[in-house]
């Protein structure tokens, strides 16, 4: 007897037509913003077993606020830190994680918030196509920033390494 009164036979596996999808070569899943952090955070912790950024102490992820209009637009921000050995840590900057999960066949509309240019020698992109990710460098000291930027190529490396 079958709960609820449903006498219908067992579905059965077999009997289902099979569906053949022909295999393009493009994954077109979905990929969600939590996990591609979750794997670019590893990223940042596999570069601190080389002998170079053992002493960077990594601060956590915040968010930051998306300008007005930026829909499928999304920013973490981290702080990057030398430990010392007997003193307080010298702070190096900030590593911006942008994910931009927007339709670039479209034209873009301009929006109403200027959106601050950056140095292109201080961005690491990380994945193009959708979605788009990059890091982008932010520090007052060149010295720091060019230890960031080794950084930030690191763990560029390591990610790609990842999805592989």
């Amino acid at each position: 007897m079958t709960v609820g009164g449903d006498r219908s036979p067992p579905l059965d596996a077999s009997a289902a037509p099979e569906v053949s999808v022909p295999y393009t070569g493009v994954d077109h899943r979905t990929v969600d913003y939590g996990f591609l952090l979750g794997y670019i955070d590893l990223a940042f912790r596999g570069t601190q077993e080389y002998a170079v950024y053992q002493d960077l102490v990594l601060g956590p992820w915040e968010e930051v606020e998306r300008p007005r209009g930026a829909w499928g637009l999304r920013q973490w921000r981290r702080t990057v830190e030398d430990r010392q050995s007997l003193g307080p840590s010298d702070p190096l900057g900030r590593i911006l994680i942008r994910m931009d999960f927007r339709d670039r066949t479209k034209p873009r509309r301009k929006t109403a918030a200027p959106v601050a240019k950056r140095d292109p020698s201080r961005i690491v992109v990380l994945r193009v196509g959708t979605p788009r990710i990059l890091l982008a460098v932010e520090s007052a000291n060149e010295t720091n920033a060019q230890r960031l930027v080794g950084l930030a190529r690191e763990v560029r490396e390591r990610f790609r390494r990842q999805l592989d």
